[in-house]
């Protein structure tokens, strides 16, 4: 039920020259090649555009409401003028309860 529900805020470092950016929320991406794994044409996790004006405190910031408690794994990317870059290295944060999550650097 929603006692089992947490909201996230997740933010990082605005890029010069960002159009736009992605979140992956639950996604399998390669930390070695940024590349997400897309065997079988499909993937788990979703991917939520973040507009350079979602901001929190001069960082780009992402809200996710209605998370699961437990391992919640993020990746990001930016568009510039270039183009899309890579996933960043996955993060993972254990949400439990109320407060600020742990940041865990271990394998789901």
């Amino acid at each position: 039920g929603e006692e089992d529900m947490r909201k996230i805020i997740v933010y990082w470092n605005q890029i010069p020259g960002a159009k736009k950016y992605e979140a992956c929320h639950g996604c399998r991406i390669a930390d070695a090649t940024g590349e997400r794994d897309m065997e079988g044409g499909d993937s788990p996790g979703k991917v939520i555009e973040v507009g350079i004006d979602q901001t929190c405190q001069d960082n780009i910031c992402l809200v996710v409401k209605d998370a699961n408690r437990g391992m919640n794994r993020f990746n990001v990317r930016v568009e510039t003028s270039d183009g899309w870059s890579k996933w960043s290295k996955h993060a993972n944060f254990d949400v439990q309860k109320v407060g600020f999550p742990t940041h865990v650097h271990d394998e789901l």
